[in-house]
């Protein structure tokens, strides 16, 4: 999507060869805004040459264009990153943030080949298209052109807008839009252009390119972790809309921890890298899986709730990474004569604790970015579980109460046989859970650093534990389709 942030710079800021270059960009950034094809395929793609390209890059680059390219290293080299806009489409409001779709004819040589008054012109009409959600749309005169008031766009005058809308007339786009400069019938102005009227041919509104760039990366990455088979759209949107899941929820328990305690210093940013990193750990072993699980490959929403369980696992080795990580922090900064002995140095004179509070400023900050974003890892981890337990208990008590149709729907979507299947599932989760949280205790224990103190790592999956073990509890005592279920 093009959202008005992105709008307002291709209509104030760029060249005609830039404005088709942001476009590609934008039909090629992952969730992370980072553009998945290389400067040389974006030069293919508007028609133009290498040389002129980096230029271009390098301006879109600059302060004066707003760092819209910023360069971002990756492990296939240097790639960059998209900044206007939400790009991920996390944090995007249907019911109130304007965008326009990226519409075909954007991508067209006819819409390349206009000159750029003529581009601004089309995109001041598509957006008011896509926020209106008509094909004929109407703007003032002054709304283009700028009276006397100063209202307008000032690349506009009376000369240039009739310039504009005759380079489009000419073009092949003629077929696509169609352009009437009218008279307001009820002014009493006569002959004075009152309104521009733009009709869109039937079926433009519908008529848009999607992003694709997900899911070529969904699938190079399970091919290149060892499984060369095809992976069909609806399977890739099912793992895609896990992902998504993963994105946004995060962002979502660190928004509202932020808003009680505090914006932390860079944890949004950390905490994006994070799910990302999580995303592809996942895709990795889902790869593997296919080959010892065919069943997933004809199953989407089978293959997306095992996909999800692999991202519960990941997120769960991650929290106790950042538990762990804190614990080590903490300790260091507990080291008070340490860190004087360490300011003195660097300083060249002896300094008192004041200094020294000063002088480790930094260190407090990575700590509470690494707390902030293990609260957050842990919140998500006990959201995940609860979500999962109340969809199986919902599913048993359907099997118990509902028709034999909405049974047995049931049953092919969880691949139950059985009222029993349905309460060992139910089971298997709690027994799962405990498990897993028992090893993250033992591997703390076992594998941490011996000269810290560990009790604050194990208290969090101690506390997890038992915040979970309420939960079942309350829901074993409350739900009459669960009294089968052991504690």
């Amino acid at each position: 999507m093009i959202f008005e942030e992105t709008y307002h710079f291709l209509l104030h800021n760029v060249s005609s060869k830039e404005f088709d270059v942001c476009l590609v960009s934008l039909l090629n950034v992952d969730w992370d805004g980072v553009i998945q094809i290389s400067p040389t395929q974006t030069s293919n793609c508007v028609g133009t040459k290498r040389k002129y390209m980096k230029e271009m890059i390098k301006r879109l680059s600059s302060s004066k264009r707003q760092n819209v390219f910023i360069p971002d290293e990756t492990e296939e080299g240097t790639k960059y990153r998209f900044t206007l806009g939400p790009t991920r489409n996390l944090g995007f409001n249907k019911h109130t943030d304007k965008y326009c779709k990226k519409y075909s004819f954007f991508y067209t040589e006819a819409f390349r080949s206009l000159p750029l008054n003529a581009k601004r012109l089309l995109l001041m009409a598509a957006f008011r298209m896509s926020t209106l959600k008509s094909e004929k749309v109407m703007f003032k005169y002054h709304e283009i052109v700028p009276n006397t008031k100063n209202q307008g766009n000032r690349f506009f005058t009376k000369s240039r807008l009739e310039d504009s809308i005759r380079a489009i007339k000419d073009s092949d786009l003629n077929n696509v839009v169609s352009i009437n400069l009218e008279n307001n019938p009820y002014s009493y102005t006569e002959n004075h252009t009152d309104a521009i009227v733009f009709s869109f041919k039937k079926g433009t509104l519908n008529d848009f390119l999607e992003n694709q760039t997900e899911r070529d990366l969904l699938r190079k990455h399970i091919y290149q972790a060892g499984f060369p088979e095809y992976i069909n759209d609806e399977l890739c949107k099912e793992i895609e809309g896990v992902g998504m899941s993963l994105y946004k929820s995060l962002l979502k328990i660190e928004k509202q921890k932020s808003m009680k305690q505090g914006v932390i210093s860079g944890a949004k940013d950390e905490l994006l890298k994070l799910a990302r990193f999580i995303y592809n750990a996942a895709i990795k072993k889902l790869s593997l899986a296919f080959h010892s699980k065919p069943e997933l490959l004809a199953n989407p929403k089978q293959a997306s709730a095992y996909f999800s369980t692999l991202i519960c696992d990941e997120v769960t080795q991650e929290m106790k990474n950042y538990v762990h990580q804190g614990e080590s922090i903490k300790s260091l900064l507990n080291n008070e004569f340490l860190h004087k002995e360490v300011s003195t140095q660097a300083l060249g004179e002896e300094v008192g604790f004041i200094e020294v509070y000063e002088h480790i400023q930094p260190i407090r900050e990575k700590y509470n970015r690494v707390a902030h974003i293990s609260d957050v890892l842990s919140i998500w981890y006990e959201k995940w579980v609860i979500s999962r337990y109340d969809a199986l208990a919902k599913d048993v008590e359907v099997l118990q109460t509902a028709s034999s149709e909405e049974v047995e729907k049931v049953k092919k979507k969880r691949n139950w046989t059985s009222l029993q299947c349905a309460l060992d599932s139910l089971r298997s989760l709690k027994a799962r859970t405990y498990e897993q949280l028992d090893k993250l205790t033992d591997q703390v224990k076992s594998y941490g650093n011996k000269a810290l103190f560990t009790n604050g790592s194990i208290a969090l999956f101690e506390t997890e534990k038992q915040s979970l073990k309420d939960y079942f509890s309350f829901q074993q005592e409350h739900r009459q389709n669960l009294t089968d279920v052991s504690a």
